[in-house]
C-alpha cells in the first residue's frame, strides 16, 4: 500500500488537488474556528464571573454539544449527495435536496431541542454532578435548547452552499455571529447598564445559553435570505412542489446522515463523558478540564473544516467517476492537515500557560490545563487524521462501518481506558485525557487504513 501511496503524492494530480482544496478549505476552516469562538467567548465570560459559572456553563455545554453534533452529523447526509450532483453536471437538481433538507434539520432542531429541555438535567442528576451546579446546568440546557432548530435549517443551507464548492458564506455566517455574540453575552452573562433599558442583571448561566441561541437564529437567518436573494443557487428550491415530503429522497439522506450522526456523537460523548468524570473531582478540576478541553476544540476546527472540503472534493470525484481523483482528494487533505497540526502541537507544548492564562486567573486551574494541553499537543495528529479519513469516507459515501469502527476506537478503548486511569491508577484527570489519546489514535489508524483500501487501485491481470 504504500508503495502505492508515495507516486502518487509526487504526481502533478495530487499537487493540482492541494491546489483547488486549499482555497475551497480555508473559508470552511474560518467558519469553524468563529463557531467554537462562541464557546471560547462563552467561557471566557463564564470563567471570569465565576469558577461556578463556569463549571456549569462546561457541565451543560458537555450535554448540550451531544444533541448540537447529533443533529449537525444528520445533516451532513446533504454535502455529499450536492457535491455528487455537482460533479456529474447536475447541480441544478440540489435545490430539490435543499428543500427536503430544510425540512428535515427543522424537524430534527425542534426534537434535539425538546431532549435537551425535558431530558437534560434528568441526566445531569444521573450522572451525580456535584448538586451545587445543578441549577446552573439546567438554566444554561433550557436556555440553549432554543438553538437547536436554527441548527437545523442552518445546516441544510450549509449543506447545500458547501456541497456546490461556494464555501465564503460559511465563513462571512461565522464572523458575523461571532461579532454579534460579543457585545449579547457580555450583557446575558455579566449584565450591563444600557441607555434605553437601564440596568440588566447578568443571568450567568442561563445568559451563556440565551446567547448561543440567538447566534445561531442570527446565522440561519443571515444564511437563508442569503441562499434565497442571492441568485447563486437552484431556483427549484422555491417552487411548491419541492416542499412536498420526497420520502425517497429524505429516506437516503437518513440512511447516510444517521451512521455520520451517531458516529459524531460517539466521539462528542467520549469527550462529553471525560467532562462528566473530571466533575467528580472537584470545581478546579473541571474548570481546567473544560479549558484544555476549549483549547483543543480550537484546535480540532482547522481539520474538521479541511474535511468537510474533502467530502466535497471526493463527492464530486465520485459524481465524475473518476476513482483516481477520488484517491487524490483523501490524500491532499491528510498532507494539508500534517501541516496544519504541526502549527497547533508546537503551540500547545511550547505555550500550555499562556493559552490556559486567556480563561482564567486561577492559579491552580491555570497550572492543571498546563497539563493538560501538553498531553494534548501528542494527540493532535492522531485527531486530525481520523477527523480528515472520516470525512474521507463521507465523501464515498461511506458511513455505516466506520460508525462501528468509531465505536470500538473510543468506547471499547478511550472511555474505560480514561477511566481506569483516572480511578484506578489515581492520575486523576490527567488519566482521563490519556485514555482520550488511546481512542483518537486507535481511530486513526483504523478509519484512515479503510479509506487507503477503498480507494487503492485494482490491478488487473
Amino acid at each position: 500500500m504504500t508503495a502505492q501511496i508515495l507516486p502518487a503524492l509526487a504526481s502533478r494530480a495530487f499537487l493540482r488537488e492541494i491546489r483547488v482544496l486549499v482555497p475551497l478549505a480555508l473559508p470552511l476552516m474560518l467558519g469553524q474556528l468563529f463557531g467554537i469562538g462562541t464557546d471560547v467567548i462563552i467561557s471566557i465570560f463564564a470563567g471570569h464571573l465565576s469558577a461556578d459559572v463556569l463549571a456549569a456553563v462546561a457541565l451543560g455545554s458537555s450535554l448540550w454539544i451531544v444533541v448540537f453534533m447529533a443533529v449537525l452529523g444528520l445533516m451532513m447526509s446533504l454535502q455529499p449527495a450536492v457535491s455528487a450532483l455537482d460533479g456529474a453536471d447536475r447541480g441544478h437538481e440540489a435545490g430539490h435536496l435543499l428543500a427536503q433538507g430544510l425540512m428535515l434539520g427543522f424537524t430534527a432542531g425542534i426534537v434535539g431541542g425538546l431532549l435537551l429541555a425535558l431530558g437534560g438535567l434528568a441526566f445531569a442528576r444521573a450522572t451525580h454532578l456535584p448538586p451545587a451546579v445543578l441549577p446552573g446546568v439546567a438554566s444554561f440546557l433550557h436556555a440553549a435548547a432554543w438553538s437547536m432548530p436554527a441548527l437545523g435549517l442552518l445546516a441544510a443551507c450549509r449543506g447545500l452552499s458547501e456541497g456546490l464548492s461556494m464555501t465564503r458564506p460559511t465563513m462571512i455566517c461565522g464572523a458575523l455571529g461571532l461579532v454579534g455574540l460579543v457585545p449579547t453575552a457580555y450583557v446575558l452573562i455579566d449584565g450591563a447598564h444600557l441607555p434605553l433599558f437601564g440596568v440588566l442583571p447578568g443571568r450567568g448561566a442561563q445568559g451563556a445559553g440565551l446567547a448561543i441561541a440567538f447566534v445561531f437564529w442570527l446565522q440561519a437567518a443571515v444564511y437563508f435570505g442569503w441562499v434565497r436573494l442571492s441568485g447563486r443557487y437552484p431556483a427549484t428550491a422555491w417552487r411548491r412542489s419541492a416542499w412536498s415530503p420526497d420520502w425517497r429522497v429524505l429516506g437516503r439522506l437518513l440512511r447516510v446522515g444517521a451512521p455520520i450522526a451517531v458516529t459524531i456523537v460517539l466521539e462528542v460523548c467520549m469527550f462529553s463523558v471525560a467532562t462528566l468524570m473530571a466533575g467528580r473531582f472537584g470545581t478546579v478540576a473541571v474548570a481546567a478540564h473544560q479549558i484544555a478541553l476549549m483549547a483543543t476544540a480550537v484546535s480540532f476546527m482547522v481539520p474538521l473544516g479541511l474535511s468537510q472540503a474533502v467530502t466535497v472534493r471526493v463527492g464530486r470525484a465520485v459524481g465524475q467517476g473518476d476513482p483516481v481523483a477520488v484517491r487524490h482528494a483523501g490524500l491532499a487533505g491528510f498532507a494539508v492537515m500534517a501541516a496544519c497540526e504541526c502549527v497547533s502541537c508546537a503551540l500547545m507544548l511550547f505555550l500550555p500557560n499562556t493559552i490556559a492564562g486567556l480563561f482564567t486567573h486561577a492559579p491552580a486551574v491555570i497550572a492543571l490545563s498546563a497539563s493538560l494541553l501538553t498531553l494534548a499537543a501528542f494527540f493532535q495528529f492522531a485527531d486530525g487524521a481520523q477527523v480528515v479519513a472520516m470525512g474521507s469516507l463521507r465523501g464515498l459515501p461511506d458511513t455505516r462501518v466506520p460508525m462501528l469502527l468509531a465505536m470500538l476506537a473510543y468506547w471499547l478503548l478511550g472511555v474505560p481506558l480514561g477511566a481506569w486511569l483516572a480511578f484506578g491508577r489515581g492520575l486523576g484527570v490527567p488519566g482521563i485525557w490519556m485514555g482520550l489519546m488511546g481512542g483518537l489514535t486507535v481511530a486513526a489508524a483504523l478509519l484512515t487504513t479503510r479509506f487507503l483500501r477503498a480507494t487503492t487501485p485494482q490491478l488487473r491481470p
